[in-house]
């Protein structure tokens, strides 16, 4: 079986679709360079050339911070554990020691511990809820990061479709662009091959 023969110019869509799939390519592009740039990772995520790069930093600093809380929240639950207990404990026994001469200490002792449980209780109710929001957000983070990669994919694509089935009156644009893959794929200056990408967008006048 003989192998397929690449497309030739003479089958070149229509300048009509051709610039709808400019225009996708546009929007896409602009889009994956905006993402990272968001609340207070901004100034350290927009140093980075490419929106791969930045998911990928945004996801790593999720990650690295749910790590941190949910370990300061692993160490914290034995403490609230073993104070409810105690608390509860204290309180059992001073309720049947029957100081007489103290009564009134004792029951304000007992009614302060009965406080302080309730507070442990509500502590490690929260702190159980905070866990499960950090797995979630660690869930959100991967979530993120596949769609990226897939809509990185996809930009790809259309500019491979941009290349090969441009009208002849840009070819020489994208051939002096230079352009021979999208920004996720690392050149030795990742920040000129977004450049290219905006460069070309340009010429083609999107």
């Amino acid at each position: 079986m003989s192998a397929s023969t690449p497309r030739k110019k003479q089958n070149a869509l229509p300048n009509a679709k051709i610039e709808k799939i400019g225009f996708a390519t546009a929007r896409l592009h602009r889009l994956l360079k905006e993402l990272g740039h968001t609340r207070n990772l901004e100034k350290s995520a927009s140093t980075m050339p490419d929106a791969r790069d930045r998911l990928s930093f945004i996801d790593r600093s999720m990650h690295e911070a749910s790590e941190r809380t949910i370990s300061a929240i692993e160490a914290s639950v034995p403490l609230t554990t073993r104070s409810l207990a105690a608390c509860g404990d204290l309180a059992s026994r001073l309720s049947d020691a029957g100081f007489c001469e103290h009564q009134g200490l004792v029951e304000e002792t007992v009614s302060v511990l009965g406080e302080i449980a309730s507070g442990e209780e509500i502590i490690h109710r929260n702190l159980m809820q905070i866990m499960e929001a950090q797995e979630f957000r660690d869930v959100a983070g991967q979530m993120v990061n596949k769609i990226v990669d897939a809509a990185v994919e996809i930009e790809n694509i259309l500019l491979d479709i941009l290349k090969e089935y441009a009208p002849d009156t840009k070819d020489s644009l994208i051939r002096r662009e230079g352009l021979t893959a999208g920004p996720n794929l690392k050149t030795e200056d990742s920040v000129n091959g977004q450049d290219e990408v905006d460069d070309l967008l340009a010429s083609l006048g999107l």
